[in-house]
């Protein structure tokens, strides 16, 4: 998988809660904001499906 580095700037309370659920599933803040975007278009590609 090729990846791209991409900037984004969130809200302090959002950030803490990624790092938050990033930390109890054991990964690191990008793989956390990649699994979180990952699970939303999967989510919106089945919406679309129905």
């Amino acid at each position: 998988m090729q990846t791209q580095e991409m900037r984004i700037r969130v809200p302090y309370d959002l950030r803490a809660w990624i790092e938050a659920k990033a930390s109890d599933e054991g990964r690191s803040l990008n793989r956390q904001i990649v699994q979180i975007i990952k699970a939303a278009k999967k989510s919106e590609q089945g919406e679309a499906a129905q």
